[in-house]
């Protein structure tokens, strides 16, 4: 079956099946509200629950509004029930124009899930987002849930042969010094006078032949003639055979390891290619970069950003090579989750340097709610007990595999039999061995002109 086509089908089915657009959640927010208070926890009077302000952040917090009432789910959607548990109180959703944590514009009004708590039409959010200062200022924040980076994923390198595989199995070291050094001395310890008159040069040559060609197995006419050159010589040949079986054996897990140039690696290498980024609308990294200043690395992207509102639909274009994707690790870990469980391959690699790191992220109250105080002792609970982290791995488990280094090189089971093209690389050094050795045969056989 074609790898890629594979891929390609699974990406639609993540795009089908997570795409929560807000242009479908835009018209009729109401509505979706008043379906939603079907899911109010245990609440025999909704307007005494909190109201949840919902928002697409994967795999925290997802929607699927293709039922009713609405299925949100998530490992958040299990931690806003336990804290309405110990609150002893209920929740019901309410649903933005914009389901992202939002941004200021430049007239200084809020979009998104910030604007409704300014506007105190929520109480909290769904979901922990990053914090920034201009977000601080505007909310409260709960204790930091998670610690995020802003990451690059971009498609797949192709794999390639490595041609440099023939001088990689040694290094210079065995290769030159240690032959010339022992030709050396055999020439210096058998004597110029075991030749009669041959000159120096030509013992010389002779030596340094008879060292080279015991290391890759050809015959030579000289014979040492001493008894301390003959225990060099037999310590030599010695040497010869192990250095060469250890050279073939390397040779071929040299030629038959993949060679993989991956096209950029930071955000600097990126920014001197043509492929231009997408960001989802409404993040972190997008405010920083509509606010970066001229000339900085971060304004650059501006001239070739590509805003979505749907991390898969990003996520699908990215894996076939049109965009490089600027996200979250959580986003993305959760979005290589179900790509990788299907698939058993990672169609996009990450980037091993990060735009950014080190933004904590929480959940949002409006600003000088006494709901932070009492949220914050039992969230500190359940982090401290791993609960949180614990949800969240359950809900990811197959993610963490597309981030290793190595992860588009071979499956996570990387212990399979040998295939035929994995030899590849042996036939061509056989062929050209043996093509080589027919030419020299035919010069040796053809007869020589008068």
């Amino acid at each position: 079956m074609n790898t890629a086509a594979t891929v390609t089908a699974a990406v639609a089915i993540v795009t089908i099946g997570m795409t929560a657009d807000a242009t479908n959640m835009t018209a009729g927010a109401t509505n979706m509200t008043a379906g939603a208070t079907n899911m109010t926890a245990g609440a025999t009077n909704s307007s005494s629950c909190l109201k949840v302000c919902d928002m697409i952040y994967f795999p925290r917090l997802s929607l699927d509004d293709t039922t009713r009432p609405y299925t949100i789910h998530g490992p958040m959607y299990e931690v806003l029930k336990i804290l309405t548990s110990k609150l002893n109180t209920c929740f019901e959703w309410v649903f933005p124009d914009l389901v992202t944590a939002g941004f200021q514009q430049p007239n200084g009004t809020w979009l998104g899930v910030i604007s409704y708590l300014i506007r105190q039409e929520c109480d909290i959010s769904g979901s922990s987002f990053p914090m920034n200062h201009l977000r601080f200022h505007t909310v409260d924040f709960s204790i930091p849930i998670f610690m995020e980076s802003s990451v690059i994923a971009y498609q797949s390198p192709v794999i390639g042969a490595d041609l440099a595989g023939f001088v990689k199995p040694f290094t210079t070291f065995p290769l030159c010094p240690l032959p010339s050094s022992h030709s050396e001395r055999l020439t210096y310890s058998d004597g110029w006078e075991s030749y009669g008159s041959v000159g120096p040069l030509t013992v010389a040559w002779t030596s340094c032949l008879w060292t080279l060609g015991a290391a890759v197995a050809q015959s030579s006419t000289w014979s040492p003639q001493r008894d301390s050159v003959r225990l060099l010589s037999g310590l030599w040949l010695l040497i010869s055979v192990i250095l060469s079986l250890v050279y073939r054996c390397n040779l071929k897990a040299m030629l038959i390891m993949p060679k993989v140039q991956v096209p950029f690696n930071s955000l600097e290498e990126l920014m001197e290619t043509d492929i231009h980024v997408v960001l989802p609308k409404g993040t972190l990294i997008h405010e920083f970069v509509t606010v970066a200043p001229p000339g900085s690395l971060l304004h650059q992207v501006n001239e070739r950003i590509v805003l979505h509102t749907s991390p898969p639909r990003a996520m699908k274009e990215g894996s076939a090579g049109l965009y490089a994707v600027i996200a979250t690790d959580y986003v993305l870990q959760s979005l290589f989750h179900d790509l990788f469980s299907m698939t058993n391959s990672c169609p996009m690699y990450i980037a091993s340097e990060p735009v950014f790191t080190g933004v904590p992220s929480g959940l949002a109250f409006t600003k000088g709610s006494p709901l932070k105080h009492a949220v914050d002792p039992i969230l500190r609970r359940l982090l401290e007990f791993g609960i949180v982290q614990h949800l969240y791995d359950a809900a990811t488990r197959n993610g963490t595999v597309c981030f290793k280094p190595e992860s588009f090189t071979r499956p996570k089971n990387s212990l399979r039999p040998l295939e035929l093209e994995d030899f590849y690389g042996v036939f061509a050094v056989y062929a050209g061995g043996m093509l080589l050795a027919s030419v020299v045969l035919l010069v040796e056989v053809t007869p020589k002109g008068r």
